[in-house]
């Protein structure tokens, strides 16, 4: 929920990945959001639902996902990258400049750590 002060203060804010898939490979853009940041929780106080259960729920297999696509790092789109070891990530070169720099305010480490530069 957006904290006090915000238009839609007390209002549940829905995050959606997509999965996308080819006869080649599944790609889901968007994992959703992290539980890891402390002010994040606190700022917003989400309902923390893990991608992977998002996924069986809906009738895809997580292990069925070979790569993911992510709009930004933030962590609320980036979040549940940490779900998927090995799985590639692709992001826009410009936001992976920005969240590998160890000095960007808004790095996310679980996610960038396993991100790949987009060519």
């Amino acid at each position: 929920m957006p904290p006090d002060g915000y238009p839609d203060a007390g209002q549940p804010i829905p995050l959606t990945g997509f999965v996308i898939p080819d006869p080649a490979v599944t790609i889901l853009f968007d994992t959703g959001f992290s539980p890891f940041e402390d002010d994040v929780r606190e700022r917003y106080h989400p309902r923390y639902r893990p991608a992977r259960e998002a996924l069986t729920e809906s009738g895809v297999d997580p292990e069925s996902i070979t790569a993911i696509v992510n709009c930004h790092m933030h962590s609320d789109h980036a979040g549940g990258n940490h779900e998927f070891p090995g799985v590639t990530i692709y992001v826009s070169r410009s936001n992976w400049t920005t969240r590998a720099r160890p000095t960007s305010p808004t790095r996310s480490t679980r996610a960038t750590s396993r991100a790949r530069r987009s060519r």
